[in-house]
């Protein structure tokens, strides 16, 4: 199983972590389905901030982390979320 890991931070933007999740989270049980094989999952998916704790993604939606990016001892493929702006910079 690939290990993909969403690293969350304040003000990232809510779909750039629930999209990849959910896209990942799916790929592997759709595909087997497709080619006539029991369903499962293909990867192992979780989110993780950087000290284990919620943020606040930009458009005030709360995310709460699998774990801190310390915790993670292995990772195939790290998603770094894009942040988001307002008129005069970083919220």
């Amino acid at each position: 199983m690939k290990k993909v890991v969403i690293l969350a931070s304040d003000y990232c933007l809510y779909s750039g972590v629930a999209s990849p999740m959910d896209m990942f989270m799916q790929v592997g049980i759709t595909w087997n389905s497709f080619t006539g094989q029991m369903p499962s999952p293909f990867f192992d998916v979780k989110v993780a901030t950087l000290d284990g704790q919620p943020v606040m993604a930009y458009n005030d939606i709360p995310i709460t982390p699998h774990c801190s990016i310390s915790e993670v001892d292995h990772a195939d493929l790290i998603i770094i979320p894009s942040q988001g702006w307002i008129t005069g910079g970083l919220r």
